[in-house]
């Protein structure tokens, strides 16, 4: 039984993981105009549209691939070639060409520093940094089956296979758990830091039921179900005071008190026909 519940779980993953993470700050203007934040002034929309470099194409994984900094001004993608590995590009969010990052070869999850200087990367089994500026990329950790990276302060949290997430410093060392089951969980995936570093989001896997999204403290390790019975998937925390996720090919959005990880409530769609990559 153990053994079917294990299978099914993996199959499960590779599909929630759907080949990347939702990127939050350029969702922030549809949630404000959808539900009604309090006093929330948002920014302006950005679109754009972004020419792969030429002969390369996201490659087809089931793990994320995209990643926006925290400033928004970065953006960093897996590109892979018919005749050449996969590697990490970047752009500058103000320049309309990206460039590869050196060292970053078979690489999938980009995550950024949260001062956008670093960039987290998994390849080769390993969990590894590498500067923006270019170098060698440093090996922090060993990582089974990679489902997610979230960067904050000097700590890095990671999802691997069917397991708690994971956490490291970022200088390296071994990983210990940040999570636990709980109901009869399988896994967790898609971790995101709360901007207070108090607090973690993710998504929790189980054999029998849709994935929901919950919220652990740090400190008490205290956890509460924000999302449950709904889909949820690569969870985000906007300043306006929502919790994003996405469902299926839905982007949702729900009120949401950060720092007590309270005001979930029942979710609405915001953006449909959304590829989460």
């Amino acid at each position: 039984r153990t053994r079917r519940h294990l299978e099914k779980g993996r199959r499960r993953i590779g599909w929630l993981i759907a080949a990347g993470a939702v990127a939050a700050a350029v969702a922030a203007w549809t949630v404000a105009s959808r539900v009604e934040p309090a006093q929330f002034v948002p920014a302006s929309v950005t679109r754009f549209t972004m020419a792969l470099p030429s002969g390369r194409h996201l490659p087809a994984e089931n793990k994320p691939v995209l990643a926006l900094s925290d400033d928004g001004t970065q953006l960093a993608f897996v590109a892979a070639g018919d005749a050449t590995a996969q590697q990490i590009y970047l752009r500058a969010m103000d320049r309309t060409d990206a460039v590869p990052l050196p060292g970053t070869e078979g690489a999938v999850v980009p995550f950024f520093s949260p001062d956008g200087q670093w960039l987290g990367l998994i390849a080769d089994r390993k969990l590894k940094k590498i500067s923006i500026q270019g170098g060698t990329a440093r090996v922090l950790a060993d990582v089974a089956n990679p489902q997610g990276a979230s960067w904050n302060g000097h700590t890095i949290v990671f999802a691997s296979d069917l397991s708690v997430l994971l956490q490291v410093p970022d200088d390296g060392g071994a990983p210990q758990a940040m999570t636990r089951f709980d109901g009869g969980e399988l896994a967790h995936a898609f971790p995101r830091f709360l901007p207070d570093g108090k607090s973690v989001l993710f998504a929790a896997l189980t054999a029998s039921t849709p994935p929901g999204i919950v919220g652990q403290r740090l400190d008490s390790g205290d956890r509460r179900q924000l999302v449950s019975g709904q889909d949820g998937r690569m969870p985000a925390y906007l300043a306006s005071g929502h919790l994003i996720f996405a469902q299926g090919n839905k982007l949702m959005a729900t009120t949401f008190e950060g720092s007590r990880l309270t005001g979930a409530s029942v979710a609405v769609p915001v953006l449909e026909d959304v590829y989460s990559a």
